[in-house]
């Protein structure tokens, strides 16, 4: 198998981690050219995987950060201190995110009956495939009111009783930026607001993509600081738990001044920190140099 591989490479292993089962399972034939003297260096995605692969393979593996987080750790990360807004992300495939939406949507709506919510902004971020008429298809069949749309800035508004909420297009990593925590259906997404130190609050879904497996796997890639109601006995019961738990996340980001502190040290274990592809680059020049 070794013969097979003719010139020097480098491997980032982005779509694999140890978190998911303690000890990563390489697919055939991975740990063949992993191994090979012309894999000259590796890199993964967490802490964990890269202790876990060096002991495997016998070889320095090095976790050095994520690029895909590189470009919003360059974003001035100043919050407007006078809100508190909660970014709401149900993913982008077709059809599963008109079935998240109106999941997100029915939280909400129980949502509207407690006063203390009117406070807080809700952003949705929405994709360019979900058409603004089809939005407000879908918030009208739901009794929700059209506010306005702001051109310039890609908004719909929309009402329901007193609650308000904002949906955008093109515009996910400032949501991202802005929200204290996010409710989330995505992949993406919710490893992005880990990554940032952000709570995630996952409501799960009935897939194709983001379903029960999917939701507890990304659980136990990102940490103990992804909440989720995974214990119910109908749907009702699943919205129900869900506002529980955001009412807790709300209260700890609040009150408790160690929560989010902790929120970001698993962010650098689970994600790395800033700069992640300078690092890799400058490593693997450092490597190329010295061989």
């Amino acid at each position: 198998m070794h013969g097979y591989v003719k010139k020097d490479f480098f491997t980032y292993l982005v779509a694999y981690s140890s978190h998911y089962e303690g000890k990563l399972k390489l697919p055939w034939p991975s740990r063949f050219f992993l191994i090979s003297q012309k894999s000259k260096k590796i890199y993964t995605r967490d802490f964990l995987t890269a202790n876990d692969l060096t002991f495997q393979l016998k070889k320095k593996v090095s976790f050095l950060g994520n690029p895909f987080m590189d470009k919003l750790f360059l974003r001035d990360r100043e919050l407007k201190k006078s809100e508190f807004s909660i970014g709401l992300f149900p993913g982008s495939r077709f059809p599963e995110i008109l079935d998240n939406l109106v999941l997100i949507l029915e939280v909400l709506e129980a949502l509207s009956d407690l006063s203390y919510f009117e406070k807080i902004e809700f952003n949705f971020a929405i994709v360019n495939s979900l058409s603004s008429s089809k939005i407000r298809e879908i918030f009208k069949n739901r009794k929700w009111v059209y506010l306005e749309k702001i051109n310039e800035k890609n908004l719909l508004r929309f009402q329901y009783k007193s609650f308000k909420v904002n949906l955008y297009w093109n515009n996910f990593d400032e949501i991202l930026f802005q929200s204290r925590c996010c409710i989330s259906m995505a992949g993406t997404a919710a490893e992005q607001a880990t990554g940032l130190g952000k709570p995630v609050i996952q409501i799960e879904g009935k897939g194709p993509q983001f379903t029960k497996s999917f939701a507890e796997a990304q659980r136990r890639l990102l940490g103990k600081y992804v909440f989720c109601a995974s214990n119910y006995k109908n749907k009702q019961d699943q919205i129900n738990q869900t506002i529980n738990l955001i009412i807790k996340v709300i209260y700890l980001i609040k009150l408790n001044k160690k929560f989010l502190i902790s929120c970001s040290e698993n962010a650098k274990k689970r994600l790395g920190e800033n700069k992640a592809c300078i690092k890799m680059v400058d490593d693997m020049n450092f490597v190329i140099k010295n061989d």
